[in-house]
């Protein structure tokens, strides 16, 4: 609903938003099976956000204010990037508004502003407190602090990926993951030396070219459709209106600021490869002119792109989910929820295998020997244990686990039972 919705924004037609709705199929498929984190709500808050403020009107209502306000506080509870974020495409959208609007407006429009981020507070302020009630202040999350030095110039990755097996944080947590803040990660800074600074062009150099792979290997047809989209409006005359794809492209090129800087993944860019998507089916029927027979190869042009990546990538995980799947169903057979969980390696496929079955993961073994790994186990009573290779389930069984029904369930995977425990 809310692509469809910032499609008609961008003057999309009936037939185009179809078509839009038809290319964002394989794509979606992939966003809701490929990750167990909150940037699908995320993203489909942000299409709606996006489609109000991009809205023709935006502006004459106080409501459509309210509206955008309580949109970016909604992303903020779904994801702490929102916060950032919507500050800063909300105040460039009301500056943007205020350069173009006669003086006689200027002052509804700063009112219009202020509600909108009245309600936005309103929706942020309270998680804030109960942040600060733990972590003192009045924070907008944890995690930013620690993804920036996560990337400093010199990391080791993820500390839970190598500092061995660490017990959730607290009783209702799954994993560690769920509030990494306590690990030891380095803070940097670009400005502490020329090192440094070095360090932070070159993330800066490779998060663009990751963010362009991610646009183009789930719309083939950006390649096209986004300079010719950009010509358009480089083209404009004086007085004449925008194309209906330029706020577009400012929503593409703001959105992703902040993780240029840290880190940028597929997953991190949804809304701006989502609006590429937007932008080129709007493209597509502004250059068919209504002939019935250009739009229908443009449209089909624009689909084709954006299937043949998502389908790859579906693809290439269905024998991986084939392999583990009966592995898992004959643990769920046997272990208990609540029950506790390690793994030799694979920090995401042992988490996701706890998701599923409601079991605690306490991590991977990281750079831990034999004996202090098989000593942390029996020291946080881990139940289970997955090793991803022979060698890793040969060590185990040395250590006295036992494999899950005397054998290993695939050649990937083998389950193991801790021995017994006085």
């Amino acid at each position: 609903g809310g692509a469809k919705r910032l499609a008609g924004t961008a003057g999309a037609g009936p037939v185009a938003q179809r078509v839009l709705l038809l290319a964002l199929v394989p794509s979606f498929a992939l966003y809701g099976t490929s990750s167990l984190t909150p940037d699908l709500l995320f993203l489909a808050i942000w299409l709606h956000y996006l489609a109000v403020v991009h809205a023709p009107g935006f502006g004459a209502r106080r409501r459509d204010w309210a509206l955008a306000g309580l949109l970016g506080g909604l992303g903020y509870l779904a994801k702490a990037y929102g916060f950032y974020i919507f500050l800063l495409h909300f105040g460039l959208c009301v500056l943007w508004r205020l350069l173009a609007a006669v003086p006689a407006r200027r002052r509804s429009l700063l009112a219009g502003a202020v509600l909108g981020l009245l309600v936005f507070a309103a929706c942020a302020l309270p998680w804030m407190g109960v942040l600060g009630s733990k972590y003192g202040g009045l924070p907008v999350s944890t995690s930013g602090d620690y993804n920036r030095a996560l990337f400093g110039p010199d990391t080791k990755g993820q500390p839970m990926e190598h500092l061995g097996f660490l017990p959730p944080v607290n009783p209702w947590a799954v994993s560690v993951w769920e509030d990494p803040s306590d690990l030891p990660v380095a803070d940097w800074s670009p400005l502490e030396g020329a090192r440094e600074a070095r360090h932070q062009v070159q993330l800066l150099l490779k998060n663009l070219q990751r963010l362009a792979l991610s646009v183009v290997f789930l719309n083939y047809a950006a390649l096209l459709a986004l300079p010719l989209a950009a010509w358009a409006v480089l083209r404009r005359r004086r007085g004449d209106p925008w194309p209906g794809e330029a706020s577009l492209l400012a929503a593409m090129a703001i959105f992703p600021a902040g993780y240029l800087l840290v880190w940028v993944e597929m997953r991190y860019v949804w809304v701006t490869v989502v609006a590429g998507i937007v932008v080129s089916v709007v493209v597509a029927q502004r250059w068919a002119h209504g002939r019935r027979s250009f739009a229908a190869l443009a449209f089909a042009v624009v689909v084709a792109g954006c299937w043949v990546g998502p389908l790859r990538s579906l693809r290439a995980e269905a024998p991986l989910l084939g392999g583990v799947d009966p592995a898992v169903a004959r643990l769920a057979e046997a272990a208990s929820p609540g029950q506790r969980l390690a793994a030799d390696d694979r920090w995401m496929a042992g988490i996701a295998v706890a998701y599923r079955l409601g079991l605690r993961f306490h991590g991977v073994r990281g750079d831990l020997g034999a004996d202090q790994a098989a000593r942390t186990l029996a020291e946080q009573g881990v139940d289970w244990y997955l090793a991803w290779d022979p060698a890793a389930a040969a060590e185990a069984v040395r250590w006295g686990w036992t494999p899950l029904d005397g054998a290993a369930a695939d050649d990937r995977m083998t389950i193991l039972r801790a021995p017994a425990r006085p």
